[in-house]
Formats: structure tokens, C-alpha cells, sequence
């Protein structure tokens, strides 16, 4: 295919992704009722007990909220049509063992989106807990139901995004960036890096979920150095460059 041929293609893709993103959206603005339950349900208890009050602050915020939530989970339901466009479009440029690798690889990445989502979700009530618990007993709290749907909505996405970290990992070891061994070596600098990180990225900033997000990601990066370990058996790199080194001056000599 000519450049222009490739161009024509992924605006093709483009325009379908888009397209299956109103599809499902249309879909999320129906599944609205369900979503809104599953968000708030954790957290009604808490609210009673704190007699806190959901109030929306314009006549117009209940179709917004309505129509953002809509687009966030028509988004995730398109993600494996999303998923299967891109993978198309990237499918002929690869070779036979490193499409072998996105086989591998595309599951693990939808398996740690889910568990990250779903870590999001567990942590939001003891979040909220540790917020309240500095309420004075004489006052009470009038929550925008908008704020609290979208934080609560950032704060999932952000975990289903940064559980993809063994992912990143395994793809940068694929092309010969990152090595099991020198993750092994520097896993005391990696722990330092993804606390900053699960501080910068947590909307709230409170130590809660900021530790609920750096103890898993501290877990994954171990899990990834064993998983580093399989991409570089699987890609053939199972020497080190030293290794590599000595074999080429073997050669010549």
C-alpha cells in the first residue's frame, strides 16, 4: 500500500471508532440509571451517616451529568471494537512472532484494565471516609452530585490506566529498551518513581488512595520483571548485551 492508501485507511478506521463511540454512547445514555447506581450505592451509607445531601447547583447539570457519564461509559464499551480498528490497521506492518506477541500481550492489557478499574472502584469508600472524618460533628455537607460522579469517574479511569504499567514494561522490552535484569537492579528507584506517581495522578491527593494506587502498582512491577523475563525468551533476547558482546568478538576472532 502507497502512504496516501494508508492515510485513506486509518481515516477510515477513524471515522468507524467515532462512530461505534456514538453507537455505545447512545447505549450509555439508556444504561444511565444503572451506572449512576452502581457509582453512588457504595457510598450511600456514608452519606447517611454523615447526613450529607446530593443537590445538583443549575437546572441544566442533571442532562450534563447524564450526558459526560453517556460518553465515559459509551467509551468503554467501545473499547473492544476500538481495540479490534487498531489492531487492523497495525495488523500488516508486524511479523508473524511479533503478532504472536499482541496475542500474548492484548489480554493481559484488558485483564489489568479491569483490575485496575476495579481497584478504582473499592477504594472510592474508604477515600470518602478519610475525607469525612475531618467534618466537624455540627456541620453537614451539601455534595454537587456533578463533582462527585466526575472524581469518582477520574479516580476509576486513573486505576484502570496505570494497572497497565506491566504492559508498557513488556512493550518496551519487545523493542530492546528495558531488560528483566536491569529492572531487577533498579527496583528500589522504580519504588520511589511510582509512589510520586500514584501522589500525581490520584485526583483526590489523599494518602487513602494514594497508597491504594502505589502498593498494587509496586505489586505489578514485580509481577512485570518475571513478565519482561517471558517477552524477552519470546522475542529472543534472552542474552544480555554483554552476552551479545562476547559472542560477535568470538565471531571475528
Amino acid at each position: 500500500m502507497t502512504f496516501w492508501e494508508h492515510l485513506g485507511e486509518l481515516r477510515t478506521r477513524l471515522f468507524r471508532m467515532i462512530a461505534y463511540v456514538v453507537l455505545t454512547a447512545t447505549a450509555g445514555w439508556y444504561t444511565y440509571p444503572f451506572v449512576n447506581h452502581i457509582l453512588i450505592e457504595p457510598s450511600l451509607a456514608l452519606f447517611r451517616q454523615y447526613h450529607i445531601q446530593m443537590v445538583f447547583l443549575h437546572f441544566t447539570q442533571p442532562f450534563f451529568l447524564r450526558f459526560q457519564v453517556a460518553i465515559i461509559t459509551g467509551v468503554v464499551y467501545a473499547l473492544p471494537l476500538i481495540s479490534g480498528e487498531m489492531w487492523g490497521f497495525v495488523r500488516p506492518a508486524l511479523l508473524p512472532h511479533e503478532r504472536k506477541w499482541v496475542y500474548f500481550v492484548a489480554p493481559l492489557s484488558i485483564a489489568f484494565f479491569a483490575l485496575g478499574v476495579t481497584a478504582g472502584y473499592l477504594v472510592m469508600n474508604p477515600a470518602i471516609h478519610w475525607f469525612l472524618g475531618y467534618l466537624p460533628h455540627d456541620e453537614t455537607v451539601m455534595q454537587n452530585a456533578v463533582d462527585f460522579i466526575v472524581f469518582e469517574c477520574k479516580c476509576i479511569l486513573a486505576f484502570g490506566v496505570v494497572f497497565q504499567l506491566p504492559v508498557v514494561l513488556m512493550f518496551l522490552a519487545m523493542v530492546g529498551i528495558v531488560r528483566s535484569e536491569m529492572l531487577k537492579k533498579s527496583w528500589r528507584h522504580a519504588v520511589c518513581i511510582l509512589t510520586v506517581v500514584a501522589a500525581v495522578v490520584t485526583p483526590s491527593n489523599d494518602p487513602v488512595t494514594m497508597l491504594a494506587m502505589a502498593i498494587p502498582l509496586v505489586l505489578l512491577y514485580m509481577l512485570s520483571i518475571f513478565l519482561v523475563g517471558i517477552t524477552e525468551k519470546m522475542c529472543g533476547r534472552t542474552k544480555s548485551p554483554k552476552d551479545y558482546g562476547d559472542s560477535e568478538s568470538m565471531r571475528s576472532g
